[in-house]
């Protein structure tokens, strides 16, 4: 029995990472979170006592697109590494409602909800917008991620590469924007943006 419980143990001890498809064989960069936290916003709209709207937003900059391959690289031993698909913009963002009606606009799917982008006034143009499936490596690459959150991903075209940038979540029940400062060298936070 002393036996058995030594090797239950030992196999234990050995096990690193969470499930089949993240192994962890190799050490995670030390810098993701400050990265990460750099390019992440989040914000709360409420109506009374009703959680409207809890929202996280990634921008997906070329420095956040390098951390986050050399993230899931970390975790998964057969990562594919991040292919650049041309697009100047990404973001990834994860909501949470105590409504039943969250959901993102689509040109073939209308929502609830619409997210469009600005920069330096320009706004850009949504190319697509899709819910992604929260994994345990989703919870590692994005640990801001709560238990109730459901995370989409979106690609924007046709507007400055840098420059002053501004997320909107706008809907019947209100809304919310994130803005970053993006220039050559780094990222950050707006320090006043207003909702057009």
């Amino acid at each position: 029995m002393r036996a058995l419980l030594v090797l239950l143990v030992a196999g234990c001890a050995t096990r690193v990472g969470v499930g089949p498809a993240i192994d962890g064989t190799t050490a995670a960069p030390k810098d993701y979170p400050s990265v990460f936290d750099a390019w992440t916003q989040s914000g709360a709209l409420h109506d009374g006592m009703a959680t409207v709207l809890l929202a996280k937003a990634t921008l997906i900059g070329p420095p956040m697109a390098r951390a986050l391959d050399a993230e899931r690289k970390a975790w998964m031993e057969d990562a594919d590494p991040a292919q650049p698909d041309g697009r100047p913009w990404t973001v990834a963002f994860s909501a949470a409602s105590d409504l039943d009606d969250l959901g993102i606009s689509t040109e073939k799917t209308p929502a609830a909800w619409q997210i469009g982008m600005l920069v330096d006034g320009s706004r850009c143009t949504l190319i697509d917008v899709g819910e992604t499936k929260i994994t345990a490596l989703t919870h590692r690459l994005y640990p801001n991620l709560s238990t109730w959150d459901r995370q989409w991903v979106a690609h924007f075209s046709g507007c400055p590469a840098t420059g002053s940038v501004e997320l909107q979540f706008t809907s019947a029940h209100g809304a919310m924007e994130f803005g970053w400062e993006v220039t050559a060298d780094g990222v950050a936070p707006m320090r006043r943006s207003a909702i057009r």
